[in-house]
Formats: structure tokens, sequence, C-alpha cells
């Protein structure tokens, strides 16, 4: 088939290969429009045509017989997808020689980003060249002038699998997909975007199952990596099956090599790739991002953004989440941003590293130009910032700038009015004003008028804990909440209390990372208490918090675009009973009361182990541990068997579940209560004690089992430990 047609578009100029050629015209039942009309011609000599297949010829008109004077002939090869096309002249080649081909001559082209590109000329006797494709199309073209003639031309062609693509998007897929591909195939194709990041995925792979090894079917992916500033090889694979390679980035170049035995076949693969977008030109309010954000950016980056306002307007700079590789003077990764058209060390109004995404930065111009750069170096990578570029005014038009007082006068300061009179100020205004009065004055502020649009975030940000139960709700709860908000709450209790804080509803836009509308929650105290921060939205009811502090800050944000019903929390003072479902956690209390009895509960995800590490562990010592003591159930009911009964000043051995629940039960004497105990947990796949998350300013673990021998000597245990922002961790072997 040459080509399938619809809707209004004239289909280009069609040559035969032959002297037939069979078209057929369909309709449905449905809408009927005008049609078509085209019109047909022989052409002399059989010159020119479009040729389809694996494999063929062309030769010049009259061929073996010298060719005519003015012919011009246009052969269009197109092959199926997963190919390209390899052209060679064969047996007598003979035209009219000229300097630079410029009478009689063949000229090849390729059909490359969307244009044919010229391959080269030829001319004479000379058929040394061979011509290759980068994709599944070439054209040739063969042109002689009034005077001289000669013997023409044979030229053979074949469609070989893989190909060379320079573009910066595209696709590679393997021969015939999506049926499945030929057997004894070799196939190679590049990617080659020299200077820059180039990004593939497969979003298709179905390859013979070749065990682990791969023998039979199977790709190997080569990548260029960028390190010190220069590109080093990688190769990855092979894969075969249904084992999806992974998701590739590389520097300047990709190879994939595809090769099939002859036995099973299937149905090939399709990867797409585009170069990665970093930086640009902006006139117009946007949303930038590092790369891949929120995954992780990658190394040896330099993204530039150049921001031009409209006349009379400033640009607003505002992050919404910001996390870079910490380090002192921002001197490995770092976000810059210059209040000029150009990168102008002296126009630097600030440059930002670390975890700023609980009070992200906002950043205003002095005038129409702004630049933001990202950089990075080759080693941490974290999940990047996103912020969003608008434009407001400036000091030009009122919006903030320096007074100056002189002794004895007065001066008027008003929100700005810049469209029309109507004595409304504008949206997104951001205006600072300093006010300076004379050495031997102080200043006085008299207020005129007042009105301003309330907050929908409500008045009252500071929220006091008690006993009595409280209900913190998002803005218009339950109807939906507005856009574009920006909504901070403090929860704080007196000193030493800590507090829970119980979801009853959570109705947010779903999003894979929680970065378009979302909840936080983060304890804020200056406590050793490692805090740790958690984000919510979609739908549904998370596990209750328990606050590690006094004093837990509360985050609603949301963008532009969807907007469902919201949030409602209660709080109260804690109580001692917990239930925690985290992948790790900790397991405190300093201040028991006496007579009181506390229940904890740790439930981990289906097949995991739970290991707990005890730091401190004070019980008074009482036979049977009747006064005050601890004790830890392999399970939830009250059945569950008994792991330990303990009270003491001696730190217990670790303790390692056999299923993936765990009860502690606390009790304290009646007279009076010093009991305190401090424990980290984990959870765990890979048996019993064997690896996890943890998370603190310090503890420990221990080998499977410890203090005992380790049972099974065929496994591999895998920690990972981290420490809070602006922390190094050091790890010490007793």
């Amino acid at each position: 088939m040459i080509g399938k047609y619809c809707g209004n578009v004239i289909p280009a100029e069609i040559i035969s290969q032959s002297n037939n050629l069979w078209i057929s015209f369909h309709s449905n039942l449905a809408d009927q429009a005008k049609g078509f009309m085209l019109t047909t011609e022989p052409m002399v000599g059989g010159c020119g045509g479009v040729y389809h297949g694996l494999q063929g010829e062309i030769f010049s008109p009259q061929y073996p017989k010298a060719y005519p004077n003015n012919a011009e002939c246009v052969w269009e090869i197109s092959v199926a997808d997963g190919y390209h096309i390899g052209l060679i002249f064969i047996n007598r080649f003979q035209l009219e020689q000229s300097q630079n081909c410029a009478h009689d001559y063949i000229e090849v082209f390729d059909f490359k980003n969307d244009d044919w590109l010229s391959l080269g000329k030829v001319c004479g006797r000379d058929i040394s060249n061979s011509y290759n494709s980068t994709g599944k199309q070439m054209k040739v073209i063969f042109r002689s002038n009034d005077a001289v003639t000669g013997d023409g031309f044979t030229a053979q062609w074949n469609a070989n699998c893989g190909g060379t693509m320079t573009s910066n998007k595209g696709r590679l897929i393997s021969p015939g997909y999506p049926n499945d591909y030929a057997r004894y195939l070799k196939c190679e194709y590049k990617i080659i975007v020299p200077e820059k990041y180039i990004r593939a995925e497969f979003k298709d792979f179905q390859l013979e199952e070749g065990h682990s090894s791969c023998v039979f079917d199977n790709v190997t992916i080569s990548i260029s990596e960028r390190r010190r500033r220069l590109p080093i090889p990688n190769v990855l694979g092979p894969y075969c099956g249904s084992n999806v390679p992974p998701f590739v980035r590389a520097y300047g170049m990709i190879t994939l090599t595809f090769e099939t035995d002859g036995w099973l076949q299937n149905r090939g693969f399709l990867m797409e790739y585009e170069v990665e977008k970093c930086g640009g030109y902006i006139n117009e309010s946007t949303i930038i991002s590092s790369p891949s954000h929120p995954e992780s950016y990658y190394g040896s980056l330099n993204c530039t953004w150049v921001i031009e306002a409209p006349q009379n307007q400033v640009v607003l700079l505002t992050f919404s989440s910001f996390d870079l590789e910490r380090s002192h003077n921002c001197q490995f990764d770092w976000v810059s941003v210059y209040n000029s058209s150009v990168i102008d060390s002296k126009k630097r109004m600030a440059r930002f590293c670390g975890n700023m995404t609980d009070q992200p930065p906002i950043v205003k111009s002095s005038t129409r130009d702004m630049i933001v750069q990202f950089t990075t170096d080759a080693s941490v990578h974290l999940g990047g910032f996103k912020a969003a570029v608008s434009f407001t005014y400036g000091e030009q038009s009122g919006c903030g700038g320096t007074v100056t007082l002189l002794h004895g006068s007065t001066t008027s300061i008003r929100s700005p009015d810049i469209i029309g009179n109507d004595y409304l100020y504008e949206p997104f205004m951001d205006c600072h004003w300093l006010i300076i009065g004379a050495p031997e004055d102080i200043l006085h502020l008299d207020f005129k008028s007042m009105d301003l649009i309330p907050s929908p975030c409500g008045d009252n940000k500071l929220l006091t804990v008690n006993n009595v139960t409280q209900y913190l709700t998002s803005p218009n709860y339950p109807n939906d909440y507005p856009n574009n908000l920006r909504c901070v709450w403090l929860l704080s209790s007196e000193e030493s209390f800590r507090f829970d804080i119980h979801f009853m509803d959570l109705d947010l836009e779903e999003s894979t990372y929680c970065e378009n509308d979302w909840l936080s929650l983060r304890d804020t105290s200056n406590s050793r208490a490692p805090m740790q921060k958690f984000k919510f939205c979609g739908v549904g009811h998370p596990s209750d918090y328990y606050s590690a502090s006094n004093k837990v800050e509360v985050s609603f944000v949301t963008n532009s675009a969807i907007s469902k019903r919201g949030f409602k929390l209660s709080y109260q003072f804690e109580g001692c009973n917990r239930n925690f479902t985290g992948e790790q956690g900790r397991i405190s209390n300093s201040n028991s009361v006496a007579g009181s009895r506390c229940h904890v509960t740790i439930q981990a995800k289906p097949n995991h182990t739970i290991s707990l590490y005890f730091n401190e562990f004070f019980f008074a010592n009482s036979e049977g541990c009747l006064n005050a003591g601890m004790e830890v159930r392999d399970g939830l009911s009250n059945d569950a068997p008994v792991i330990i009964r303990m009270c003491s000043h001696r730190l217990p051995d670790p303790i390692f579940s056999t299923s993936s629940t765990l009860s502690l039960s606390m009790w304290s004497g009646e007279f009076r209560a010093h009991d305190r105990y401090d424990i980290t947990y984990t959870t765990t796949d890979k048996g019993r004690g064997c690896g996890g998350k943890l998370f603190n300013y310090g503890g420990k673990f221990t080998s499977p089992f410890y203090p005992s021998d380790v049972r099974n000597s065929s496994f591999s245990c895998r920690w990972e430990v981290s420490v809070p922002e602006g922390y190094f961790a050091s790890l010490l072997f007793e």
C-alpha cells in the first residue's frame, strides 16, 4: 500500500513503480463530503516511482542504453517502521562529468526532522559512494541537461534494520512492530544529539524469553554518561522476555542493539526518547521546575531561564517546593536568581540550596528582566524545585519603594490602583515600603481607610491544643476549596504536652507525588526528636498523626486546576495508646503518669516482619513486673504469644517478630512513675531482622537475631539510615 488518505489535505504527487496502480475509495453511512478528483498520465520510460518492500533496483531511463537529454526522474523509497535504507550503485556507471556535478547528476536525500536533506551528489564515473538513510524514507533524483548523455546507472537499495536518529524527539521500534519481528536480525539504532541529555523509556517490550542470560533474542543498550565534563560509556543489559529495560538518561548518544535467533519471535519493542528540556525564554506566566521533578534531578545540569515581563511590570518568582543538595555557600547544587537580562554576579539577588520546601522562597525583580539559573554537580541529587513565574507591579507603578520623610513633613501611602480609576487594588500585588525619617524623629502611622479581602484561610493561624476536641477544616469545607491557596496553621500546646491529630475527612486532588494540591503535617519543636514531615493528597482516611513535640505546623497548598471537598481534622491532647502503620517509626515516653496503662500496636505491610531496637529503657524492677513493666506480644490479639515481659534498668536485646504485627503493653505503679522508654522500629520483607529504614538523630540496629547466631548464611540485608536535614550520619560498631 502506497498510502491511505482522508480529510481535506491534498496528498503529495504519486508515481508508480510499475505500469499498474490500484485505487480504492470507501465511505460509510454517516456524513458525506464533496469527495475527490485526481488526474493520471503515463510517464515516458518508466522514470521514477514510489518503491516499497525490503529491497529493489532503480535505473536510468532506457538503461543499459544511453539516457535521454532533459530527463528528470524522482524515486521515493519507503520501508516499514524499524528499518532504514541503504543504497549502492552496481554494474556500469556513466554520467556526464562536470564540476560540482552541475550538469547531469544523481542526488540522494534523507527524510529527517520533517524535511528532505541532501546526502550528496554523484556524477561522472564515481560509484564509490554508498548512502544510508537515518529513517525509513529516502529520495533519489536523476537529472540530465540538453548536452552530453551517458550509459546511465543501476542502483540497488535494501531495507536494513536499525538506523540513526538525530531529532530532538522520536521513537525506536523493532522491525515490523507491532507485528512479530523477523529471524536472524542484528539491528543497531543510534540516537545522536551532541552535548545534550537524552531521556528514553520503553513503552512496550515483548521478546522471546531467554532465561537470566537472554541468550536468544535480546536488547543491549550502550549509553554515554557525563563525568567530570567527559562522556563515559556504560553498557546496560542484555534484556529479553517481558523484562522491560529501565528508564535511560544519556549524554549525547544512545546505542541500542537488537539481536534475534532463528526460533521464536514476538511483538518486539517501542522506545520513545526526547532531549531533556531545561531552561528557555519566558514572556508569559508559567511553571518552571528542575528536570524530572518531583523525582530526582540529574548531575552536570546547567539550566537557564530568561524571563521578560510586559512593559511597566516586574517578575515574581514563587517557589512551591525546593529540595537541593545542602552545602556551605551553596557550592554544589544551587538556584541563582539575577535581576537582569544577562548573568551578572553584581546583579544576583539570591542563591538557594538545601531543603526549603517548608518555607519556600519568593523573589521579585525590580526591573522587567529576571534570570533563573539551576546548576548541579555529579554527586547528590534530590527532588529539585518547582516555581511559578508571574508578573506584577513594582516601585515604578507605586508598589513599594523607599519613602524619605523630612522633619515635620507628612506623606501618604496607598495601595496601587494601576488599571483604571476604580480604586481597587490589582491582583498578585507584593509591595514593600521602607520609610526613613530624620535621625531625631520617630514615625507615626495613621490608617485612614482599610478595605482588604480577608484570607480564605481564616484570621486565626495560631491554634491552642487542650483537653477539648477541636476541629480544623479547609476553606469552604465541606464545599470545594478555592484555587491557589497557601494556608499555614500552627497547633501548639503547653510545654511538653504532645497531642493527637485525627483525619475525619480527606478529599484532595490526586497526584503521584502530591505535587498539585496537598496537606502536610510537620513537628516544629526544637527538641531532639527528629522532625519528620508527612504529606497527604487524594481521597481517604490516613493514619492518625501523633505529634513528637508540642508544636505541629499544618500546611495546605492548592494549584489553579482541580478543586475538591478538602479536609477535616480533629485535635486534642494525646492519650498513650497508639497504632503505628508506617514503614519505620519511633515509640517513646518520658512522662509516665502514675497508675497509667498504655497499649501500642504496630502493623506492617503484608509479608513483612518488624524489628524493635531499644535506645532507652527504665522500669522499676518488681517481682513478676507487677508494679510497672512492658510486655511485647507477637500479634495483636490478647492471646497472641508473649515474646517478653520485662521491667528493669537494663537495655533489652532487639526483638524480631514472626508476623507483620506486634503489640506492646506498658503499665506504671500506682504511687509514682519514673518509667521511660525510647524504641525505634523498622519493617522488612527480607526476613526477620534483615534490613529496613531508620530515621532519627541516633539509634542502633543489629544483625538478624542478635545477640544470637545468624540462622541463615545465604541472605543479603540492607539498612537505609537517614538523619534530619542539616546533619551527617556516622556509624560506630560496638
